[in-house]
């Protein structure tokens, strides 16, 4: 299965809104199991480059099929730093970064940034959960 345009939006506008709830702004980027860009937004007052953040946090999950914080602690590890360099630095390990998952399988990445680690956390859970929400 994989993951629509249609589904990634409504993904945003809940991320989004989280952001809002929480009176923040963010980037929110979604990008698909190969890494590349569904959907992306960025919220009035958020700097630019907040999005190119989000886009490759969004592909660090959507690679390493997993989040932030089970990938922050490789970063310093010699063959991650070989694999930043030959990303051109596209990898960044961060909070706020999430693997997608539908029917067992991951699909993609999310990751917000702009706002604290654990707004940006909360804001992929919340789009997170309404994924999950829309298959059941």
């Amino acid at each position: 299965m994989s993951l629509s345009l249609e589904v990634a939006e409504k993904m945003l506008q809940v991320a989004k809104a989280r952001a809002v709830e929480m009176a923040c702004s963010v980037s929110v980027a979604i990008v698909d199991s190969d890494g590349y860009v569904i959907a992306v937004c960025r919220m009035d007052g958020v700097d630019p480059l907040e999005v190119t953040a989000a886009i490759d946090m969004a592909y660090t999950a959507a690679m390493f099929r997993a989040s932030g914080d089970k990938i922050l602690p490789l970063a310093s590890k010699p063959w991650f730093q070989s694999l930043v360099i030959s990303t051109g630095g596209k990898l960044v390990p961060a909070e706020g970064e999430m693997p997608i998952e539908i029917g067992g399988s991951i699909v993609g990445g999310i990751a917000a940034a702009g706002g604290t680690a654990e707004q940006d956390v909360a804001c992929c859970e919340a789009a997170l959960t309404a994924l999950k929400n829309h298959f059941n």
